[in-house]
């Protein structure tokens, strides 16, 4: 996380291919707690996009577009 431009907080992940419940193709999880199997979500990643979304009938899920900010910065 970050404060006023200063990173205050960090959180362990990783990255883990798993079928999912509702595809029932190969996706890919995001995983910051091992133990908790209960909420999963995935990442999908491509040049300009990135979703996050609950692997669940009635789950939410995020897009985000990328875009350049100053001096030819890219920023999510």
């Amino acid at each position: 996380m970050l404060l006023n431009g200063t990173v205050v907080n960090t959180t362990p992940y990783s990255l883990v291919k798993r079928q999912s419940m509702l595809t029932q193709q190969l996706e890919t999880y995001l995983v910051t707690d091992p133990g908790n199997t209960q909420v999963l979500q995935t990442v999908r990643v491509d040049a300009n996009t990135l979703v996050l979304a609950i692997d669940a009938y009635d789950g939410p899920s995020a897009t985000y577009q990328r875009r350049i900010l100053g001096s030819n910065s890219l920023y999510w």
